[in-house]
């Protein structure tokens, strides 16, 4: 592979090819809904774009392959969100397709048998923070042993940064990890703010991995929360 090409890591003299684990995108509008959200909270966006012109951006950087992560905050979006996720990453390349569940929709686990088995999908991005449903929940639980049995990864946000809710409690991801022993899990920011006790539940179970993505959280955004 020559140096000039964009799938490339090697100019930023690395000898090994990076893989970001952690990148959002979402379909046109939505988008801008996402951005909006987080600017209206102190937190500015400052990479804007269509979501092909953002995976270009990755790439550009030395990115060869990323994460199509997104999440939802209502049920009844499951299948659209899904498709246009299955769509946007086979027209990108290096991109690696996760889909994502609102806890209790009807057909999560029909859903979920469907990406892994048939679209190709590598895992499930679950945001506890905005969907407000548990981690152990009862209808996710089949979900999560397809999982297992499967070897697809959970990358799940929880923790305390940028703001806490009840549902994100580094509690329940310890009692699934307790519950589903081969359930290959990534933990979003490295569980912000909650470093410390992160760090230990990895040190407990060998199927837990962390991501480093924004873990340096200001804490004075969402402080009207």
């Amino acid at each position: 592979m020559r140096a000039t090409d964009p799938l490339d890591s090697r100019p930023l003299g690395l000898s090994w090819d990076i893989i970001d684990i952690h990148a959002h995108f979402f379909p046109p509008g939505w988008f801008e809904a996402v951005w909006n959200f987080f600017e209206k909270h102190n937190w500015p966006i400052n990479y804007k774009g269509a979501p092909a012109e953002l995976a270009q951006r990755l790439r550009g950087f030395g990115v060869p392959r990323f994460t199509v992560l997104n999440y939802l905050h209502k049920p009844g979006l499951r299948d659209s969100l899904a498709e246009w996720t299955r769509d946007f990453a086979a027209s990108q390349p290096g991109a690696i397709p996760f889909g994502t569940l609102y806890p209790g929709e009807p057909g999560n686990f029909e859903a979920a048998r469907r990406w892994f088995l048939e679209w190709g999908f590598r895992g499930l991005k679950i945001q506890p923070l905005v969907s407000k449903k548990y981690v152990p929940d009862p209808d996710m639980y089949p979900v999560f042993e397809l999982m297992a049995e499967t070897g697809r990864w959970l990358l799940i946000h929880i923790g305390t940064a940028p703001y806490p809710n009840e549902f994100t409690n580094l509690g329940d991801l310890e009692k699934l990890l307790n519950d589903i022993p081969g359930l290959p899990v990534i933990l979003a920011h490295m569980g912000g703010y909650e470093f410390e006790r992160a760090l230990g539940l990895m040190e407990r179970f060998p199927n837990l991995c962390m991501d480093t993505t924004m873990i340096f959280v200001n804490a004075g955004v969402f402080d009207a929360r």
